[in-house]
């Protein structure tokens, strides 16, 4: 556990959501490359496993600000 606030999905205010993470490996040899993004990172991809919305990790809001969308 961090001290971190607990993150949610902005459409439906789920605490279900995903990050991805990528990674870099050279084709030729499968030697790794990078870590081109990593979980933290702002821009890594976010899945809501409730409601499949998705977006990026910069839109997940805490749990404290977590509101629905109005249709």
């Amino acid at each position: 556990m961090t001290n971190e606030p607990e993150l949610r999905c902005p459409s439906c205010g789920s605490n279900q959501v995903t990050v991805t993470e990528e990674t870099k490996w050279m084709v030729n040899t499968m030697e790794h490359w990078c870590h081109s993004v990593k979980a933290h990172d702002a821009d890594a991809r976010a899945d809501c496993l409730a409601c499949r919305w998705q977006g990026i990790r910069a839109q997940l809001t805490a749990a404290h600000q977590a509101t629905k969308e109005k249709p």
